[in-house]
């Protein structure tokens, strides 16, 4: 027996089947239609009007576009143009308060030993450490530039030498430390 005419048989019931669903819209849908957009109004609101921004000049001033060779390679620029501690590097073992951030050392006070000033000071809960002119303290290359001993109307002070980036371009600031544990920079 062949499959062929099985086949043909099997379609042609299924096209007369699937005529009958093609021949139009029933009757209710199309009351529906019609009962439905009875209060339908075809009107759109208009856009509303858009008003131009005024326009407002801008002046860079001195900061570097943000794709200039000084902006992008800024740290290996430092680095060739001041160097880590001016042109050497910073022997952290030798200085460890050159790890710990400026903010977190505390001024607790200061000895004069014969005619030098040596301040003493800690970085969190670490032990007090001696510090004296030309150490470095802080992450930023702080170098100790001055120590200033307490007087009857001033408390002990540290001037510290920063080097920071600011606007694009490194450049030296001065911190100081107090012995009320309040650090200020300039």
């Amino acid at each position: 027996m062949s499959r062929y005419p099985i086949i043909c048989s099997f379609i042609a019931i299924i096209i007369c089947s699937l005529s009958g669903c093609g021949g139009g819209e029933p009757e209710d849908v199309r009351e529906w239609m019609t009962e439905s957009s009875k209060d339908l109004k075809g009107r759109v609101q208009p856009l509303p009007e858009i008003k131009a921004l005024p326009a407002i000049s801008y002046d860079s001033g001195e900061l570097l576009p943000p794709f200039a060779v000084e902006k992008l390679f800024a740290e290996e620029i430092k680095v060739e143009q001041q160097g880590k501690g001016n042109g050497k590097k910073i022997n952290t073992d030798a200085f460890p308060l050159a790890r710990v951030p400026l903010e977190t050392v505390r001024l607790l006070g200061t000895i004069v030993i014969g005619n030098k000033v040596v301040g003493v000071v800690t970085a969190g809960s670490d032990a007090p450490r001696r510090i004296t002119a030309g150490d470095y303290v802080g992450q930023n290359n702080g170098r100790v530039i001055a120590i200033y001993p307490a007087t009857d109307k001033k408390e002990a002070q540290v001037l510290i030498k920063e080097v920071v980036l600011e606007k694009g371009a490194w450049i030296e600031k001065d911190a100081w430390l107090t012995s009320s544990g309040q650090g200020d920079q300039n």
